[in-house]
């Protein structure tokens, strides 16, 4: 399925032809945030190496959820673990291996900071950009696009009945993935490079 197909069935499904512009325009891009808030499977999920030289460095653009922090020193990788705000601010010392990681305004706070290879594993936002017409996740999934792209549709013309229809529909798709892909995952993180 392309975008163009997408937006055929979304006007198909909420009987809505005098929208069809928008739902191209507005309603998938809403629904495409709304998939990278709550999809956690394979096709989104990417990892990327950062050099940073500075703590608080940002991370990437389609970055949507965290799935986990390596830092590669002298002894191999390492796993960071994550923290709150309150308590990585009790982590100030410098030098030795990085251990704790915050991510917050979209920055990545490591403590002890050193410089050096970082490979950041994370879901992407799924998109479907102008010059392309599909992605991984579209074409794995077409209902999950369905469904999101109805709900911000509901939203917009305030049909509180179909909207709860499409939540409970997206829901159940959502969970059923990202259950499928953690029995197939384990605890390894995805290594398709960004």
């Amino acid at each position: 399925m392309n975008k163009l197909e997408l937006s055929e069935l979304v006007v198909l499904f909420s009987h809505r032809p005098d929208l069809s512009d928008d739902i191209l325009a507005t309603f998938i891009p809403l629904a495409e945030v709304r998939i990278g808030r709550e999809l956690k499977s394979s096709e989104n999920e990417v990892s990327l190496l950062m050099q940073p030289t500075d703590n608080d460095f940002d991370v990437p653009a389609d970055f949507s959820t965290i799935r986990g922090i390596q830092f590669h020193g002298n002894e191999g990788p390492h796993t960071l673990t994550s923290l709150d705000l309150h308590t990585i601010n009790q982590w100030r010392q410098t030098g030795g291996t990085p251990q704790r990681y915050l991510i917050t305004a979209r920055k990545i706070q490591v403590r002890p900071f050193v410089a050096g290879d970082f490979d950041l594993f994370y879901y992407q936002k799924p998109a479907l950009p102008l010059d392309t017409s599909e992605n991984a996740v579209l074409d794995a999934w077409p209902n999950l696009y369905l469904y999101a792209s109805l709900i911000e549709l509901n939203v917009f013309a305030q049909d509180d009945e179909q909207l709860t229809v499409n939540i409970g529909a997206f829901d159940i798709e959502v969970k059923q993935i990202n259950k499928s892909a953690d029995r197939g995952r384990g605890d390894k993180p995805a290594m398709r490079r960004a």
